[in-house]
């Protein structure tokens, strides 16, 4: 079961130390958006969008596992 409030905390954390990788997970999440429509949003190119994603991704499971 997912822990929404380890999830907000990791957020945060996140933000903190890559405020771009937080908002990507966000838009993916909270806004359901593809990669393609986070690059148009963020401004960003579509490759910035995918590698931060995996490395969020990445970031977080090793976080939300403990």
């Amino acid at each position: 079961m997912l822990d929404i409030v380890a999830l907000d905390r990791a957020l945060t954390e996140l933000a903190a130390h890559d405020p771009v990788a937080a908002q990507i997970v966000e838009l993916k999440f909270l806004g359901g958006l593809q990669n393609e429509e986070i690059s148009e949003t963020l401004e960003v190119p579509l490759r910035t969008v995918e590698r931060r994603w995996r490395s969020a991704r990445a970031w977080l499971l090793a976080t939300l596992s403990g």
